[in-house]
């Protein structure tokens, strides 16, 4: 994996609409969706008040995403005094892509034995609870508690070295064969 600050920079072409490039750093099949929707908090973030954090992020599967320039745009639905809300769209050659998330229990947990399945997110939730720039390293908890019928449930927890949770989050997935 690469250095996400550094491979999630965004060039701004106009009021709300932005440029990026994802880098094969951050390859499984294809993009990791969790990468590629970091585009949309950082669009968000070069759009409101200085010292404003995300508090969430809802995110759906449209499309696929490919290590080619992505162009970002965003509308302010809501702004207050402590909060607001906004919508973003992700294009690939003017077609909305989607956010595939890679997690170690559901992608390839085996990798040696090529498996003929995938599992690309159909939606992911994220609630981020707290900064964690002052911390040395974040642990990733989490699991998929439910496989049936072609999907599987997935949440995570993200907590720092001293025990506090930092977000906490979950989705859905859908299992596609790639052979």
């Amino acid at each position: 994996m690469g250095d996400l600050a550094a491979d999630t920079e965004i060039e701004r072409l106009d009021d709300g609409r932005f440029r990026a490039a994802p880098s094969r750093n951050w390859e499984i099949w294809g993009p990791m969706g969790g990468y590629i929707a970091s585009f949309a908090l950082r669009a968000v973030g070069a759009m409101v008040a200085d010292g404003l954090l995300p508090a969430s992020l809802s995110a759906h599967s449209l499309g696929v995403a490919r290590f080619e320039p992505i162009e970002i745009s965003v509308v302010e639905r809501r702004t207050g005094r402590s909060a607001g809300s906004h919508r973003v769209w992700e294009n690939l050659d003017a077609k909305p892509i989607g956010f595939e998330q890679q997690w170690p229990s559901a992608n390839r947990p085996h990798a040696w034995l090529q498996p003929n399945f995938i599992g690309p997110t159909l939606d992911v939730n994220v609630a981020f609870h707290r900064p964690t720039a002052s911390e040395p390293w974040l642990l990733a908890d989490g699991s998929a508690p439910v496989s049936t019928g072609g999907l599987f449930g997935w949440n995570a927890r993200v907590w720092s070295p001293s025990g506090r949770l930092h977000a906490s989050g979950g989705g859905q997935c859908i299992y596609r064969r790639t052979k």
